[in-house]
């Protein structure tokens, strides 16, 4: 066998095992089922909130980070500036399904331990704006105070119910446990478990700007054959540093944001 088909073939199973890594990073709610979950104290930011802007169905790339729009990212999108120069202007019917498609959309990703499968540590439950609302609600809420809390925090309970007739997107329903609880029996563990707490950015794939030209380039041109992109440093703008992501493990945006509520829905348009 020769070396470039050992080389290819190395590479292709270590991308398949970087984007399972990354899957497991984040976690969402069985729709009709409850789960039980807890909010990990997040180290790496003032809140367990991470409040993401995502430009999605990108052609083959499903979704992507908004470095500019997002809170604690440093970087440009191209895709952004895109819109700033050539779209927010045009008054066109194409120029109004442009700007819809490509601005971007507001997800938050949180830390949690879901009971029952504290073996798989850490994941980021990625929520839209009317559950972020319900839950930080909770947090104000001086019967509940700080859920996050290690000792004196509360469980969340989780029911995602399915689509129906009179609820064509389904909603996610939150209550809090009835009496506060440890993170883990264990202190040791609990510490364990806020300290192991991943960079949520950690979840996903990171892109150069040069890359994310080329996302947009062959969104804009779908028949145009893309042209490979040259690393070459000295004339392309430097790489976005922990900035842009591709929401891995996702088949459709369907299943990514599939616990949007119809005002989220709203969002969208």
């Amino acid at each position: 066998m020769s070396t470039t088909v050992v080389s290819s073939i190395r590479a292709k199973l270590d991308a398949m095992t970087e984007k399972q890594k990354k899957a497991s990073l984040t976690w969402k709610p069985t729709r009709g089922e409850e789960a039980q979950i807890r909010i990990v104290p997040y180290l790496h930011g003032s809140d367990p909130f991470n409040e993401l802007y995502f430009h999605y169905e990108l052609g083959e790339t499903k979704v992507v980070l908004c470095p500019k729009t997002s809170n604690s990212i440093d970087g440009e999108c191209p895709i952004c500036e895109y819109l700033q120069e050539r779209v927010v202007n045009d008054r066109s019917e194409r120029g109004k399904a442009l700007y819809s498609d490509l601005r971007p959309k507001f997800r938050a990703y949180v830390p949690v331990i879901v009971r029952g499968q504290e073996e798989q540590g850490v994941r980021f439950w990625g929520i839209g704006k009317k559950t972020y609302q319900s839950i930080a609600e909770l947090f104000l809420d001086p019967d509940y105070g700080d859920i996050s809390d290690p000792l004196k925090g509360r469980d969340l309970k989780v029911v995602a119910t399915k689509p129906n007739s009179e609820d064509r997107y389904g909603r996610v329903n939150i209550r809090p446990a009835a009496s506060s609880s440890k993170l883990h029996e264990d202190s040791n563990m609990g510490k364990k478990i806020i300290e192991t707490c991943p960079i949520v950015f950690d979840a996903f794939t990171k892109y150069t700007y040069a890359e994310m030209e080329k996302i947009l380039e062959a969104y804009l041109t779908p028949n145009k054959v893309a042209e490979p992109v040259e690393e070459n440093p000295a004339e392309d703008k430097p790489p976005v540093q922990e900035n842009v992501a591709n929401a891995e493990g996702v088949q459709s945006m369907d299943e990514m944001f599939d616990d949007i509520t119809s005002e989220d829905e709203e969002e969208k348009k």
